[in-house]
């Protein structure tokens, strides 16, 4: 709605720039009038900046025009007009139904342009809202945690699960639930190795953790530097370390040459990250 004192030019290029939908009654003064003209093309200036376009323009044809006549941004690419709604009786070459603004007949013929108007904002509506929610600030976490392996026996369970909450705010760690024991397993059996291989694939670390003074820490470490000879030969280097939580370094940490990180002093996250190459020691560490 235009009120009295407004620049015209501006306020009409500004209205047609902000509408969602274009409807155009079409007759012979249509394409002769430059006002017509340009708040056309302030219209598709704006669309096609936002990815609409000519299905997004409602053409009621109220007086017969020849095909010469339409405006071009109204033509399709063979040159035709666009698909238009006849509302031109062929006889008087008057809009239909003028002679009976009241009458059933023309609100019924305007029900057809109704709903397909409001058919087109529905499907805007749509397409606004998915690309709102795509602008939206990001709440996720960005990737910028490594992924550590955390093994330990399956009797210190209650342990790992303690160690993997310890480690969550710096590390993301697997796997989800620890793997029971295979006693009598041969660790080189091809189906054993092939199984702890696609384990490793897409962590940056193992870590293996030194909670009690049993046989499984030993195991553990012989089995871990056969795998991770094989992920050598695959040119891919596994980072390793035993997490102490005994209080004392295990002697096999000494016979495969494995760093140990104590797991009782305060940072140690921080001192397990360093120690594997996944953090600058020189950085502050996480609160």
């Amino acid at each position: 709605m235009l009120t009295a004192g407004q620049p015209l030019t501006q306020t009409l290029r500004e209205k047609a720039k902000r509408s969602a939908v274009l409807l155009v009654l079409m007759s012979p003064l249509y394409p002769n009038k430059s006002w017509c003209m340009d708040e056309l093309g302030w219209f598709f200036e704006q669309a096609s900046a936002d990815g609409r376009g000519q299905d997004h323009c409602t053409v009621l044809l109220i007086q017969p025009l020849a095909e010469a006549a339409w405006p071009k941004l109204l033509r399709d690419e063979r040159d035709k007009p666009v698909n238009y709604l006849n509302f031109a009786d062929a006889e008087t070459s008057l809009p239909v139904f003028i002679d009976d603004p009241d009458g059933p007949q023309l609100r019924r013929a305007v029900l057809k342009p109704f709903i397909e108007i409001k058919g087109k904002l529905v499907t805007l509506r749509k397409l606004f809202d998915a690309r709102r929610r795509m602008t939206v600030a990001a709440t996720q976490r960005p990737a910028d945690r490594p992924v550590i392996y955390l093994d330990a026996s399956p009797e210190e369970s209650a342990l790992w699960q303690q160690l993997k909450g310890d480690l969550r705010e710096v590390a993301i760690v697997r796997p989800v639930s620890l793997a029971p024991t295979r006693s009598g397993v041969d660790p080189l059996d091809r189906d054993r190795q092939k199984e702890r291989q696609l384990l490793f694939a897409e962590s940056h670390a193992l870590v293996l953790v030194h909670g009690s003074g049993g046989s499984w820490l030993e195991h553990a470490v012989a089995t871990s530097y056969n795998d991770r000879q094989l992920l050598l030969q695959r040119q891919r280097n596994l980072p390793w370390a035993i997490l102490d939580r005994v209080g004392q370094k295990p002697p096999i940490a000494d016979d495969y040459d494995v760093p140990c990180v104590p797991a009782r002093a305060e940072g140690w996250q921080h001192e397990l990250l360093v120690t594997l190459g996944l953090a600058n020691p020189d950085a502050e560490p996480a609160a």
